[in-house]
């Protein structure tokens, strides 16, 4: 999603989606609509229970970014990690040009469904340290599948990589309340003082950067304790590899009693897989919050376009709350602990073994 709201949206009713699917895929079956951003997706069921995924984006959103993400996804696949595949069309391409009853051109794609419960089914619970463990090496093995991967497409400027957050959230604050911007403001402060000083020192790579909770799919929401895939690589773009652990950590730390234990527990399974310098740890906790103030930011203005538009507001709340708790941590005890984590000593940041 490149920008706060698009205003061309798909709206292609199941039965044309259908007929299209019919006419490109030759697929039948039955449709259920799923809640979006600016794609239009649903779930697709094959007349013989195969499931697929079917995303139809803006013709507004570039040919060559889609190009990307049907790359990524392959190039993770091929090395075993949890995404989904592409499906060719009758004319062996993985985008299809269609055109709407009103003449707008859209790009409809066909997805492998993956099995598993989406990661914001799960009801809040005080310690699940399996899960928060796993979810941080999955993540760092997607950061580690994403290495090697180049496409010209992840080079864009997008409101949400957080190496803009600062900027956007002072265009987009003012739409807040006072208390609301007083919460901000304290945040921005901090990673202007704490961590932009420091952004020149982070790797920087191609990452997923939307690892929110209803992207990630777990093994199952009743004894939940492994990850099983990663969905809806449209935020992918190159910038501070420690982003994607931020951007992960914010979604996964709400409607948590403690925050903090959740945390270190994704940072050590994350640490373990793709280890963290002392640089990336000393710029987590603000990033963190710099995510969660740019999502609070960006869903007010978004609201004000499209206040009928629920799923825009669909972490608002939780975001809310979890900024007002980490205002009550000091960030140099988060930090000493991150570091205890990782086997990095308190004071100087060095290997406990030197």
């Amino acid at each position: 999603m490149s920008g706060i709201l698009v205003d061309v949206t798909p709206t292609f009713s199941p039965e044309e989606i259908l007929g299209l699917l019919a006419q490109h895929y030759q697929l039948a079956g039955q449709l259920k609509i799923l809640p979006g951003y600016c794609d239009q997706n649903c779930l697709f069921t094959t007349t013989d229970g195969c499931r697929y995924i079917v995303k139809i984006a803006s013709s507004r959103e570039p040919k060559f970014e889609l190009e990307m993400q049907n790359a990524a996804m392959a190039h993770l696949a091929e090395k075993g990690l949890a995404v989904p595949r592409l499906m060719e069309n009758r004319a062996e391409k993985l985008i299809t040009e269609i055109e709407s009853p009103a003449g707008q051109r859209f790009f409809l794609r066909v997805l492998t469904y993956l099995v598993g419960d989406f990661y914001a089914d799960i009801a809040p619970i005080k310690t699940n340290i399996a899960l928060w463990s796993d979810l941080g090496g999955f993540m760092a093995k997607i950061d580690l599948g994403l290495a090697d991967f180049q496409h010209a497409g992840a080079y864009r400027y997008l409101i949400w990589d957080l190496a803009h957050g600062y900027g956007a959230c002072q265009v987009s604050k003012q739409l807040l309340s006072r208390q609301q911007r007083g919460l901000v403001d304290y945040f921005l402060t901090l990673y202007k003082t704490q961590t932009m000083p420091l952004l020149p020192q982070l790797p920087q790579g191609i990452i997923h950067n939307d690892a929110n909770d209803m992207n990630l799919l777990i093994d199952d929401k009743q004894q939940h304790c492994r990850v099983t895939g990663l969905i809806d690589f449209g935020d992918m773009v190159h910038t501070q590899v420690i982003n994607e652990l931020a951007i992960t950590s914010a979604y996964a730390l709400m409607n948590q009693v403690d925050p903090l234990k959740a945390l270190k527990n994704l940072v050590a399974g994350y640490h373990q897989i793709r280890p963290l310098s002392a640089t990336e740890l000393e710029a987590l906790f603000s990033l963190i919050a710099l995510r969660l103030c740019v999502s609070v930011c960006n869903s007010a203005a978004a609201m004000q376009e499209a206040p009928d538009n629920k799923y825009l507001s669909v972490s608002v709340q939780p975001a809310w709350a979890l900024l007002r708790q980490l205002r009550t941590l000091n960030p140099y005890a988060v930090l000493s602990q991150l570091r205890l984590v990782c086997g990095l000593n308190v004071d100087s940041g060095k290997d406990k073994k030197d």
